[in-house]
C-alpha cells in the first residue's frame, strides 16, 4: 500500500 500512497501523494501535488 506505501507504493499507491506515494503515488496518491505525487498526483496530489502534480494537481495542486
Amino acid at each position: 500500500v506505501l507504493k499507491v500512497a506515494m503515488k496518491a501523494i505525487e498526483m496530489s501535488q502534480i494537481g495542486g
